[in-house]
């Protein structure tokens, strides 16, 4: 019809990662055929981070590119009182293998040593599922670390961030990071992982709203030692008006005109 076409953007894959998740054989290659078909028809693509917006040009796109960040219910996430269900730490996610929950519950066995009585919170479902819950046995965690459905609406899951102390996010592989957001805006501090795939690290200012962390269970240890016992010192909401969707709304219709 003459139209213009607008595409969101929210992670750039690539012939390596397609791979990996469908395997090395004709599955791969059509996903990722239809991933580069994909980049040819938009006239603009909106995308959600500057890693991503990186990702696109590195992939060869070379029509405009607007960056419009993911935004959240900042005044819900005010209002939503503290679960009853408290804890230490908490992971809000699919539990997929490039998430690296399993680092976090070798982490949570470190820090076990140093404070007995922490707590950490899984809340989400996913084919790494029988894996955790073994690693959490064999390292005799059930008292713990405890699994929770996602099952569950966003005010349950804001009010299970308040009744937290930080968000630990150790994947290596996101497109923005919305979760770290989220906890942002529930008083969190978030530790995340600096690896070069991850955008939710572009999200951190060091010592402000969270840390990174090498994806290595022993730094990921370190840092959530430090936030158990600096987190008054931090300011996790700062800044966090950015993300909420009237600003975000606006930035939408700067960048679709």
């Amino acid at each position: 019809k003459g139209k213009k076409l607008y595409a969101t953007w929210h992670e750039v894959w690539g012939k390596e990662y397609w791979a990996e998740y469908l395997g090395k054989g004709l599955f791969s290659i059509i996903g990722y055929a239809i991933e580069k078909l994909s980049f040819l028809m938009p006239d603009i693509i909106i995308s959600n981070s500057n890693h991503t917006t990186s990702h696109l040009r590195a992939a060869g796109y070379k029509k405009e590119i607007k960056t419009v960040s993911l935004g959240v219910d900042i005044k819900s996430i005010y209002n939503t009182k503290p679960a009853t269900n408290k804890s230490d730490i908490i992971f809000v996610g699919r539990l997929l293998n490039h998430k690296n929950i399993d680092l976090l519950i070798k982490a949570i066995a470190l820090v076990k040593k140093t404070v007995p009585e922490i707590v950490c919170n899984i809340v989400g479902d996913g084919p790494e599922k029988p894996k955790i819950e073994e690693l959490i046995k064999d390292l005799y965690l059930q008292n713990s670390v405890y699994i929770l459905s996602s099952a569950i609406d966003d005010i349950k899951l804001y009010g299970l961030m308040k009744a937290s102390k930080m968000l630990v996010l150790p994947s290596i592989r996101e497109g923005f990071g919305l979760v770290v957001v989220e906890a942002n805006a529930a008083g969190l501090p978030v530790v995340t992982t600096s690896h070069k795939n991850n955008a939710a690290k572009d999200l951190i200012r060091e010592g402000v709203n969270g840390l990174l962390a090498e994806p290595t269970e022993e730094n990921l240890a370190e840092k959530i030692l430090y936030v158990l016992n600096n987190r008054n010192t931090m300011n996790p909401r700062q800044g966090i008006k950015e993300y909420n969707w009237q600003k975000v709304t606006q930035n939408y219709k700067f960048a679709v005109k």
